[in-house]
């Protein structure tokens, strides 16, 4: 079976892997199908919201952390897509909205909001 890797791109027919985006090593991801819980009156808790998902390197290089800067552009939350390991570690495909990209010094991450998913692998 072909081992599953991160992809980035600004469109399905655009993505690559971070590898080939220059990337050499991949994130610390975070998922969550319902970011947030609601009480229901019989006690049980109900997920609610829309899908995020999280990038984080904790040693990421400032040349690397600018190649995603870049791909990512300065636009006020752009659309991007990315294949990464979503809920019981399926990988999915996913289009999100960039939410917000950290840096202090090596450690970096990128949070992505209104994930939904375009394919599953």
């Amino acid at each position: 079976m072909e081992q599953e890797e991160y992809q980035f791109g600004k469109t399905l027919e655009s993505m690559k892997t971070l590898r080939e985006l220059g990337v050499s090593t991949q994130p610390e991801p975070g998922y969550a199908k319902y970011p947030q819980a609601i009480s229901l009156k019989n006690g049980k808790l109900q997920g609610e919201g829309a899908p995020i998902a999280a990038w984080r390197w904790f040693s990421l290089p400032l040349e690397e952390q600018s190649v995603l800067t870049e791909l990512i552009g300065n636009y006020a939350r752009p659309r991007v897509v990315i294949h990464a390991p979503l809920e019981n570690n399926q990988w999915g495909t996913i289009s999100c909205t960039v939410k917000a990209v950290t840096s202090a010094g090596p450690v970096f991450s990128i949070e992505f909001i209104m994930c939904y998913p375009i394919e599953n692998r």
